[in-house]
């Protein structure tokens, strides 16, 4: 009605002119605005003013005081979706932006007062240009409004961007979360090389232009009033490098060390004279806790080497009090009989005494050609405890009975699989014989 009243372009004359309907619109939506006592758009006095700005926004959405208070909406949305309450735990009202002196200041406020907030930095960010938008915090007399450039705008989104990303580094250091705070400051902070460098050339070749000899005084001005303009950059970096967690229980890692000393180099390059000794001094003790680490690892390392290389460390080592013996190998006849199967009486040189002289290679090969044909050859057994003499004896005697072809002597009968038995066991003790270099003890 409003609209088809005052602004309709169908009547021959207009009632009022645009400027006092407009007027008149905005008044009453910041009414309803500062009345709300919530910050969402869709609940009382915000609802009310959104639906008066977008009921008028298609006659004034060009004009600057509809933009901004179309911002100031925008951003007062945003804020209340975060628990946030003033002093004396007054809780906050749409008002307070507008009446505060600095209403980007309320956003450290809700970092502070909302756990986690910090990693939402993208949702704060866009707060602040929104404040800055609206035209926040007014520098003009109320009604006056002063058309601000597309560059100066720019600047100023861009400093709210980084105080805010500032606030954020500073609420995750809080909370212990250096990595966040790492990011935020080599992502979001830091300038380029590039563009601090042509900056500065284009600055030097500006002035030795214009003021000639006095150039190089006037470009260290230049210098310094690049500083003053980068002074949040070199402030996260020393605040982030210095930042030691709160809890004492996990040593610092020396990846940790080499990020901070990271950020501390960022500081030095960044920060005005008058800082760079205490930048330094944290600089050097970061360096040299990064030098006792690298030296307890590289200890931990070679200690850990030098333990492998132990003998006492190798499997199959038998140790005595810390020290290995030398292998025994003069062990005595009943110990090396055992070692070949040899009983208590039955195997070779088993009875002896304890002082007799220790069996010969020779003998050790007979006795391990002995073994091996009980073992192989079980069935001839018998025929083993008839033999008393010598095993070129019995082969020569089998070999003659089989050519006797006595079939009535049983008993001395040989068959051919003991005589082969026979010739391998034989063969058996002297190729080992042969191999070992022994030779038979004379008298035996």
């Amino acid at each position: 009605m409003a609209t088809k009243l005052y602004l309709s372009d169908q009547l021959p004359t207009k009632h009022l002119p645009e400027g006092d309907v407009q007027r008149v619109v905005l008044a009453k939506a910041m009414e309803a605005y500062d009345g709300a006592s919530n910050g969402n758009r869709n609940r009382g006095g915000m609802k009310k003013a959104n639906d008066i700005i977008n009921a008028f926004k298609s006659k004034f959405g060009q004009s600057i005081p509809f933009r901004q208070a179309i911002s100031l909406l925008a951003a007062t949305h945003a804020l209340s979706f975060y628990s946030l309450k003033l002093q004396h735990g007054v809780p906050f009202q749409p008002v307070t932006i507008r009446v505060s002196s600095d209403p980007i200041g309320l956003i450290d406020k809700v970092l502070e007062q909302n756990a986690g907030s910090y990693s939402k930095l993208d949702d704060l960010i866009e707060i602040a240009r929104n404040l800055v938008a609206a035209g926040l915090p007014p520098s003009e007399e109320e009604g006056r409004v002063v058309e601000v450039s597309k560059e100066e705008m720019a600047r100023r989104k861009t400093e709210a961007e980084r105080r805010v990303t500032f606030m954020a580094v500073e609420a995750a250091l809080g909370e212990d979360d250096f990595e966040t705070a790492y990011s935020y400051v080599i992502n979001r902070l830091t300038p380029s090389g590039a563009d601090l460098t042509a900056s500065n050339h284009a600055e030097t070749a500006q002035h030795a232009r214009t003021h000639g000899r006095n150039s190089f005084s006037v470009s260290s001005r230049a210098t310094k009033q690049k500083e003053g303009e980068d002074d949040v950059s070199w402030r996260a970096a020393f605040l982030a490098g210095r930042f030691r967690p709160s809890t004492t229980s996990t040593p610092p890692t020396l990846r940790r060390l080499e990020q901070r000393t990271e950020l501390l180099s960022l500081a030095l390059l960044l920060a005005p004279t008058a800082q760079l000794t205490d930048i330094l001094a944290a600089w050097r003790r970061c360096e040299e806790e990064m030098t006792a680490l690298q030296m307890s690892q590289q200890q931990a390392e070679d200690e850990f080497d030098d333990h492998a290389d132990r003998r006492s460390a190798l499997p199959g080592n038998f140790t005595i009090s810390g020290d290995q013996p030398e292998m025994v190998l003069n062990q005595k006849r009943r110990e090396m009989g055992r070692m070949t199967g040899g009983g208590g009486g039955g195997g070779v040189g088993g009875g002896k005494g304890e002082g007799e002289a220790p069996m010969s290679m020779f003998d050790l090969t007979r006795s391990a050609a002995s073994a091996f044909s009980r073992n192989a050859f079980p069935l001839r057994a018998g025929s083993l405890a008839q033999r008393d003499a010598t095993e070129t004896d019995g082969m020569e005697g089998s070999v003659d009975s089989l050519a006797s072809g006595g079939s009535g002597e049983t008993q001395d009968r040989v068959r051919k699989r003991d005589m082969v038995a026979n010739a391998v066991s034989g063969g058996l003790a002297s190729g080992l014989g042969w191999v070992l270099g022994a030779t038979p003890e004379q008298g035996r």
